[in-house]
């Protein structure tokens, strides 16, 4: 303690008193397992890249895959196992594993006006018959390009409408006042 104000001035002799570290540097005390965060923040790390493996390793700290070969020592006999380190100018590229492997699909422009004619008539015709997964089927384009080129008929889009409002109505006050929020999250989205 120095003087009366009761706070406490680090010294040269209080650096020296510094504890030796035996182990991860962790914040809680090793001996009474508690929380210490004086001794985390005080220790003096010694110039230099440390290497501190995890305390829990699947594999243990003797498997030398896990230890980073800068940190064995040239005498360790796990240093003559592992071989020469590899080059990055000598990597061979058909070992590397692919990278967004799966289909690719071309665009193709196969549709003509014709055809669009032809979506919209039978989408207009029987809706719950030539849904849009079936059209894109048929005609080998995407259901999202289905309802970009037609719209289903208007007795349909009524009669989902009177089904979304009936479930909503069905909803309690919670559900709706989340929805409401969510719905005004979304706008503020779009703003600028």
């Amino acid at each position: 303690m120095a003087g009366s104000t009761g706070q406490r001035r680090d010294t040269d002799e209080d650096a020296d008193k510094s504890p030796l570290r035996s182990g991860p540097c962790t914040i809680y005390n090793a001996q009474k397992s508690a929380w210490n965060p004086r001794g985390y923040l005080k220790y003096k790390w010694s110039p230099g890249v440390h290497f501190d493996p995890a305390p829990s390793s699947p594999t243990g700290s003797i498997n030398s895959e896990t230890i980073p070969r800068s940190f064995i020592p040239k005498s360790d006999p796990r240093a003559a196992q592992r071989g020469p380190p590899p080059s990055p100018l000598h990597t061979d590229v058909a070992l590397a594993p692919r990278v967004l492997e799966g289909k690719r699909h071309e665009k193709s422009y196969h549709l003509t006006p014709s055809d669009v004619q032809r979506i919209q008539e039978l989408r207009a015709r029987d809706s719950a018959k030539h849904t849009r997964k079936r059209l894109a089927n048929m005609f080998h384009v995407s259901p999202l390009f289905i309802s970009m080129v037609s719209t289903a008929p208007a007795a349909q889009t009524l009669e989902m409408r009177t089904r979304l409002a009936q479930i909503q109505s069905n909803w309690s006050e919670g559900r709706t006042r989340a929805r409401r929020d969510a719905h005004r999250r979304k706008q503020l989205w779009y703003r600028a």
